[in-house]
This record gives structure tokens, C-alpha cells and sequence, in this order.
């Protein structure tokens, strides 16, 4: 199969069984927003951006990104131009899943007269590219409602030099090696318990109960505590932030070995030719593991750099080798999905999914919006954090009845405890 389409089927199979495909962005304007002018900016972006209306069409094993038809585009439109005429419920809009091609890929909702939800259909664009979207709807807002026009930023992925491209490539059978062999190392044998697992084995089913998510606010002060700590310890935010929170797992369970966490890598980096607009989805994640008793942020650093010489690309470029047709893959992704955790191997066997976004905002992003928060869904517990203007905001999200909203909210406030203990200036 196609690599650039590997992403797109894989998560495209697993979203009614998970009931979504969103990612969430909320933004909180300095400025009443007008309901007219953001509609209108939001038709004329789609209007002069082909790859806003796209759907993905399965024709025999194959799948492609097909255009939708005149008719398909103006009864769409009239949906999202009533969809913005009245404010929604926070909570429903990451809640309510719609399937692929039933709305447009890229959308936004109006929740009250200063803050607005920009979703993203996932299948269609890898997190960058949403970023890219936001920022494209606030140059076209920005000229409806007749302020300057901030400059705009180009698509957030950072390329690598062709030269680089060759490099990665010749070695990365040999970085595959030592990845798989450390891993190994750290894995337990299927079935075991010494993993965290806070679905404590339960089994998932179709994801019925909508999501539990939470957003935590630190301060000014405390952000900069933050930002000063990691520079004394010479850490990255990643890995100070991730050594606070997975200190904090194995603190609250003491007889677990082992947290099973991932990465998020974009893919379309190690690409020739990468066009950064194309749609699907091309980001992958590593899966890693942090043993319990040795230093934790070397662990997390060690990862990083496994995905800065591309073994998420490596792994997802033998997977598309191996898997032939679409069918094969959506076989493997839902007999996956519907696993226990503990039965699903090593590198499989998630805690949770850790991941910091980008910290430096663009400039239209600074001028016109006060706040913002980022939810991202999946069957794992998911927590995010991201830097903007000077603050640092988190959020924890996790499928409802997979896990317990007690003791998942218990052991995230806990972490945000500690990393507010240690980070005091």
C-alpha cells in the first residue's frame, strides 16, 4: 500500500468503532467575534482551497482523495453556514462524531461571542496542517472584519535536506535494530501486568459514552518556572514535563515496571518532493517505553531522538510494504482496537499518549486570540500540553468507560502537583 495513504485507511478504519476523528482547537478571541463575518471568511477559505473539499472514496481496495461535486459542496456549505449561526455546546462539539465525507474536512463552531472550536477531520489533515488551517481562516477573518492582516506562517513542518534524506535512509536499518532490540529489553511478555495500565484490562468495545476531557491553566509565574527549570536542569520542556508526570505514574503504582507512551512524528519530513497541502494523514507516533528505577528524562530523550533519525517513517515504510490492500489493514486496525491492552504485545500495551504542541504561536495568533486549548481523541488517555503567550495549558482527555474519570482526573491533578512544586521560583 501507498505510504501516504497508509495513515489516511488506518485511521479512517478505527473511527466508528472509536465514534470519532476530530482534532479540537479552541480559541478565545480579544474581540467579539461577528457570526456573519466568520462564516463568510470560513466559505471564501474553502472556496479558494481545492483541498478543503475533498472526500475519500473507496473504489475496489483502493482508496483516493476525490473532490465532492458542485451540489455536494453548496449543500455542505448551507450545513456549516446554519451550524454557525447559533453558539453550541463546548463538550458536544468533541463529543458528537460525524463519519469522513459527511462534513466538510476543516470547520468551526461558534461557542460563545468571543470563543470559537476549529475542528479537523484527522483522516484528512496530521495536526500541522490543522495548525495551517487555523491560521489561513484568521488571515480571511481578519480582512472580512477589516483589521491588518497578520502575516501568515507557512505550513509547520520542519523539511529535511535531501542530503539528510539519503543518510536517514542507508542507516536506518541499522537505528531499527538497536530501536527494536531496546525496546525488547524493556518489554514485558504479552499478557503481563507489570505495564501501567489505567484500564485496569478492561476490554474496549464501540466507543458509546462520548470522551472525559479537562484543561488545566497554569500562570504567568508558574510557566516561567517552568521554562526556568528546564534550563537549569539543561531538559527539554518534553522531557522535565514527561519525567514529572511519569514519576507520578509510578509513584501511584508502585508495582508497575514500565509506562508504554508515544511520540508524534511527522513522516512527510523524510519525503522527496513533500507537498505540505496534499491531504491524508502522514503523521505516525513511536512507541516507546519508561522503565521504572532508572532516570527518566534520559529515557524520554533517547526517544525523541529515535524519532528525530525517523524510525516512526522506517516502521510505517515496512508496514506499507507488507500490507497489500486496504482490507488487510482494516482487518488488522479493528481486531487491534477491540484488544485488552495487556493482550495486545509489546510496543502496543499503551498507558497513555504524552506529547508537548509547537510553543511559538505565529504572529496572527498572538494578536488576535487571548487563549487557546487543543484536544486531540483516541482510545488511549491522551495529555497535551502547549506554551502560548507566556502561559502553559494541559489537557487530559480518555474514551469514557475504558477508563475511570476518578482516578484518571486524581493522578493527572496529582502530576500537575508536582510539576508545580518543583518548577516554584
Amino acid at each position: 500500500m501507498k505510504i501516504k495513504l497508509l495513515g489516511t485507511v488506518f485511521l479512517h478504519a478505527l473511527e466508528e468503532f472509536t465514534a470519532t476523528n476530530n482534532l479540537s482547537f479552541k480559541a478565545k478571541f480579544k474581540e467579539k467575534l461577528h457570526p456573519a463575518g466568520v462564516f463568510e471568511s470560513y466559505r471564501k477559505m474553502v472556496m479558494d482551497h481545492p483541498q478543503l473539499r475533498l472526500k475519500l472514496v473507496r473504489s475496489g481496495k483502493k482508496f483516493s482523495w476525490q473532490p465532492f461535486t458542485q451540489e455536494e459542496t453548496d449543500n455542505l456549505l448551507q450545513f456549516e453556514k446554519e451550524h454557525l449561526m447559533k453558539m453550541h455546546n463546548e463538550n458536544d462539539i468533541y463529543s458528537t462524531y460525524y463519519p469522513t465525507n459527511s462534513r466538510l474536512p476543516f470547520r468551526v463552531s461558534l461557542i460563545d461571542e468571543t470563543t470559537l472550536v476549529f475542528n479537523s477531520n484527522h483522516v484528512h489533515s496530521p495536526g500541522y496542517m490543522f495548525n495551517t488551517w487555523v491560521e489561513q481562516w484568521l488571515q480571511y477573518y481578519a480582512r472580512e472584519i477589516n483589521m491588518a492582516v497578520p502575516p501568515l506562517r507557512e505550513p509547520g513542518f520542519t523539511d529535511v535536506s535531501i542530503f539528510k534524506k539519503i543518510v536517514y535512509r542507508l542507516l536506518l536499518p541499522f537505528w531499527l535494530i538497536g530501536y527494536i532490540l531496546s525496546a525488547g529489553l524493556k518489554a514485558g511478555k504479552k499478557g503481563e501486568t507489570g505495564t501501567v495500565d489505567l484500564s485496569h484490562g478492561r476490554k474496549p468495545g464501540p466507543q458509546k459514552l462520548g470522551y472525559a476531557i479537562k484543561t488545566y491553566y497554569f500562570s504567568e509565574a508558574e510557566c516561567a518556572g517552568i521554562i526556568k527549570t528546564c534550563r537549569e536542569r539543561k531538559l527539554t520542556p518534553l522531557e522535565y514535563i514527561g519525567g514529572v508526570f511519569f514519576r507520578t505514574f509510578f509513584t501511584r503504582y508502585p508495582d508497575k515496571v514500565r509506562i508504554c507512551s508515544s511520540l508524534p512524528d511527522d513522516i512527510r519530513r523524510f519525503l522527496f518532493n513533500a507537498d505540505p497541502y496534499e491531504p491524508g494523514n502522514l503523521q505516525a507516533a513511536l512507541t516507546y517505553y519508561i522503565v521504572k528505577n532508572k532516570p527518566v528524562e534520559k529515557q524520554i530523550r533517547q526517544a525523541q531522538r529515535w524519532v528525530n533519525r525517523g524510525l516512526a517513517y522506517g516502521l510505517i515504510r515496512i508496514m506499507s510494504l507488507l500490507i497489500s490492500d486496504a482490507d488487510k489493514l482494516i482487518k488488522m486496525a479493528r481486531e487491534q482496537a477491540a484488544q485488552r491492552f495487556p493482550d495486545r504485545g509489546p510496543l502496543e500495551d499503551l498507558s497513555c499518549y504524552f506529547y508537548l504542541m509547537d510553543a511559538n504561536p505565529s504572529p496572527a495568533m498572538s494578536q488576535m486570540i487571548s487563549s487557546i486549548s487543543a484536544t486531540g481523541l483516541s482510545q488511549i488517555i491522551v495529555f497535551g500540553g502547549l506554551f502560548f503567550n507566556g502561559k502553559f495549558i494541559m489537557e487530559v482527555s480518555f474514551p469514557r468507560g475504558l477508563f475511570d474519570e476518578e482516578e484518571v482526573f486524581s493522578i493527572t491533578e496529582a502530576g500537575i502537583m508536582n510539576l508545580k512544586e518543583e518548577s516554584k521560583q
